[in-house]
This record gives structure tokens, sequence and C-alpha cells, in this order.
């Protein structure tokens, strides 16, 4: 696993300052107790397709509440990368900062062939923004999705190429 070591962005300081301010106004805790239901990723496991999504996961959602795209860089392959790291520009400069939780992962199927997996999955997600500037997050949604990765055996390491979901209906109607 790739060492990551703290680097300071303008964002960073930005959002600092949002959470500062929301002290000051005295919603701190409720910040804190969202992101404190997010845990922080202990390993990186990519030995098979399964365990790189789940991992692909794990630190793509760290990636998004921290608004680094490398965090999770080593999980997927370099245009995977350079889309989320888009993905996180975009909320940046729209104010916002994804913040999400993995209810629940199930496998489905999983094909491999040579080099290059499918993983098919259900997820549930909980999910929601944090405006930077206030230091608030709005009302939080849960949705499921049916989820395809394309997983690729690169140099040893199974890498996520591409994830197509599809948001489930659960309305009644």
């Amino acid at each position: 696993m790739r060492a990551h070591h703290a680097s300071f962005r303008p964002i960073h300081i930005i959002v600092a300052l949002a959470l500062l301010a929301c002290g000051i106004a005295g919603c701190t805790s409720a910040v804190r107790d969202l992101n404190a239901e997010i845990p922080i990723p202990l390993e990186m496991k990519q030995s098979t397709p399964e365990e790189a999504v789940r991992s692909y996961l794990e630190w793509l959602t760290y990636s998004y509440r921290n608004m680094d795209s490398e965090i999770a860089t080593p999980t997927m392959t370099p245009d995977l990368a350079q889309r989320v790291a888009y993905y996180i520009t975009m909320n940046a400069a729209n104010g916002k900062a994804l913040n999400q939780r993995l209810d629940s992962l199930e496998f489905v199927d999983v094909q491999i062939a040579d080099t290059v997996a499918t993983v098919k999955t259900r997820e549930s997600w909980t999910f929601n923004y944090l405006v930077i500037e206030t230091g608030v997050f709005d009302e939080p949604v849960v949705q499921q999705y049916e989820v395809t990765y394309t997983v690729l055996l690169i140099d040893g390491v199974w890498r996520v190429q591409a994830a197509d979901a599809t948001k489930i209906d659960t309305s009644d109607g």
C-alpha cells in the first residue's frame, strides 16, 4: 500500500475554516457525529476482484469526504482516477463535498477471464453533501443500486476500471 501523507490544498483550508465557523455557531457536534459514522479504511486489499471493489468503495468514500482524489488512486485505473478527481473538483467548485456511507454490499456475481473481472453487486448507500461555506450537511438520502464493476489485474493487483450503477426503484407504487 502506498503511504499517504497529508498535503494541504486551498480547498482543505476552506473546509477547515467552514468547520471552524460551524464550531463557533454551535453545529460542530452534528458534523462530527455524521463523519464518525464513516470509518477510516485500515488497508487496501486487492488480491481478488471482490476485495478490490470493497477497497475501492471504502477508499473512495474516504476520498470524497476529504476532498482528495489521490487517497483512493491505488484502488483504480488512471482513467477512473481522473473522473473521480473531476467529480471532487466539480463539487468543490459548487461549494460542497460528498459525504457517503455504504450500508450494505452484496456480491451477486463474479466472472473472471484472465486479467479482467466483472463484479456485480447490490449496494445500499446513505449520502448527503457538506455545504463548505456553512459547514452544515444537507439531509441524508438512502438509495439502493445494482452495480457492475469492471476490474483489471494490473501488475498483480486488482483495480477498478469502471462502475456502471443502476438505481433500484424502492417506491411502493
